[in-house]
């Protein structure tokens, strides 16, 4: 089940971990580094920016097996 207790919620966090595996097949076909953006509506509210990317740091951690983080 997705994480988060309203439907904004879980709408975001399966929208960061789709993100996350697009990155990873990416990096199945193409050697290098995929980067993963925060959302620009968060460029104005710093703790905001900061949350988001760890985020996605964690869901990136949880979705690969490859140490790429």
């Amino acid at each position: 089940m997705t994480k988060g207790s309203t439907i904004d919620e879980q709408v975001d966090a399966a929208l960061d971990r789709l993100l996350v595996e697009f990155g990873r097949k990416i990096l199945e076909i193409v050697p290098g580094k995929v980067s993963t953006e925060v959302d620009a509506r968060f460029s104005f509210d710093r703790e905001a920016s900061i949350k988001k990317a760890l985020h996605i740091i964690e869901v990136r951690r949880e979705a690969l097996t490859t140490g790429r983080v």
